[in-house]
């Protein structure tokens, strides 16, 4: 289940990366799962994959748009392995690319494609990229995922990008019913802080410095509520979520110190 989380979250990144790219017209992702299948639908309406390269952006390493960054552009990937690992853990791997209200598909089965790159007729969208695969049981074993457990990693991701930014999530449970949950990147960073403090002594402390090549962001406060000295922290590195590393415990000294 964990490699499945992880393979949802690198092509979600990909989505959201879209959106804070200045050159991108994106201001939404949306994502459609289904518990019985295991189908993963992850769209964005921004530049779309180029045409013709679809295959080799989806297999080649070093292919990413990340691969060359601007001075002051932060991105969750560089080479574009993510979506790479997931094509080739995946039993189907469907890459649906519009640019100018033409419509590119490349379907891969096992990490590889299945022909050419067609010229679809039907055009959904005018522009963007819709990326719908399904995990590889056979490789990552019996899988269970839950709509709760993608929309939780949905709401833990979208308060550090853009402001204003839109996830639209529509899930299918088991017994059929239909969850459907419209997200905004309202409150940014402090989002996940206003949530899980109950009762703050003071208003959040806000703190952020870019430099054009590092840039740092942080926000804190503290509880009364709170009934154990413990310390309760989300932290990030490259829009990825992660546990302790030296950003987390340089902070807490920061702080105490």
């Amino acid at each position: 289940n964990y490699g499945m989380i992880n393979m949802f979250r690198e092509i979600l990144q990909n989505g959201l990366d879209e959106i804070n790219k200045k050159e991108s017209p994106a201001t939404q992702v949306f994502v459609i799962y289904d518990e019985i299948t295991n189908r993963i639908t992850v769209g964005d309406n921004g530049r779309g994959i180029p045409h013709g390269h679809i295959i080799r952006i989806f297999s080649d390493p070093n292919t990413s748009s990340n691969y060359v960054k601007n001075k002051g552009e932060y991105s969750s990937g560089l080479h574009g392995v993510g979506s790479k690992v997931t094509n080739a853990l995946s039993s189907v791997f469907i890459v649906d690319s519009y640019i100018l209200g033409v419509h590119h598909r490349v379907e891969f089965r096992d990490g590889h494609p299945v022909g050419e790159e067609q010229v679809i007729k039907e055009c959904e969208m005018e522009q963007g990229t819709i990326i719908t695969f399904i995990p590889e049981e056979k490789v990552l074993g019996p899988l269970s995922v839950t709509c709760e457990e993608i929309l939780g990693l949905i709401k833990l991701l979208l308060p550090i990008n853009k402001i204003g930014t839109i996830i639209d999530f529509e899930g299918k449970k088991k017994d059929g019913r239909i969850i459907k949950e419209k997200l905004v990147n309202i409150d940014g960073l402090t989002t996940n802080l206003i949530l899980k403090t109950n009762s703050p002594i003071i208003s959040p402390v806000m703190i952020f410095r870019d430099t054009g090549e590092m840039k740092v962001e942080a926000s804190f406060t503290y509880d009364a509520s709170s009934i154990t000295s413990e310390y309760d922290v989300d932290s990030f590195a490259n829009f990825c979520p992660t546990t302790g590393g030296t950003h987390e415990k340089g902070f807490i000294d920061g702080i105490c110190k």
